[in-house]
């Protein structure tokens, strides 16, 4: 099952990296999502082929990586953002059922604040990246302690929700 894991990560990582590559190139943007992919891609095969020391150079990379470019990162990001939430406006009318999409939360943050909006988005992912560790771990052969997860998933959320407060509080104010 742990093999099927990794097949599975490497063909997300390859699609998503293919993705990323054509987007860029069509829209004339970054690379760097496509490079991160292609890292993440070879470091998890690298660790299918018994190769984890090497595999986790490649994480290290990425680490790496992700910490000198995080202002650019956040800047596609944030564009990419305000890009999605531009036609919303203080009318928009959605169901609870749409609370994973932008548009929702950039109509509640026009309603409601974009603090609370930040803090919603960012729970709602939380929730969802607990989620599908907690079916990973249980249906996982191995005996993966999910408290060894439970950093990562801190400083996610606590990035996330800096980031989309910023977001939210941008486009509040271009909305005023």
């Amino acid at each position: 099952m742990d093999e099927a894991i990794l097949i599975i990560g490497i063909i997300f990582f390859a699609a998503i990296s293919l993705y990323n590559l054509v987007h860029s190139i069509r829209h004339k943007k970054s690379y760097l999502p496509s490079v991160f992919g292609i890292l993440m891609a070879l470091a998890t095969a690298l660790i299918l082929f018994d190769r984890p020391i090497i595999g986790g150079f490649a994480f290290v990379i990425i680490l790496l990586l992700a910490i000198f470019s995080s202002g650019k990162i956040f800047g596609i990001r944030k564009q990419s953002f305000l890009k999605a939430m531009d036609d919303v406006d203080i009318n928009s009318t959605f169901s609870i059922r749409h609370v994973t999409n932008i548009k929702y939360w950039a109509a509640y943050a026009l309603k409601n604040g974009p603090n609370k909006a930040a803090w919603g988005y960012s729970l709602v992912q939380f929730g969802l990246i607990a989620l599908v560790l907690v079916i990973l771990i249980s249906d996982s052969s191995s005996n993966i302690n999910f408290l060894i997860f439970g950093p990562f998933i801190l400083v996610s959320f606590l990035m996330n929700l800096r980031e989309y407060v910023i977001i939210f509080k941008e486009f509040y104010d271009s909305k005023l």
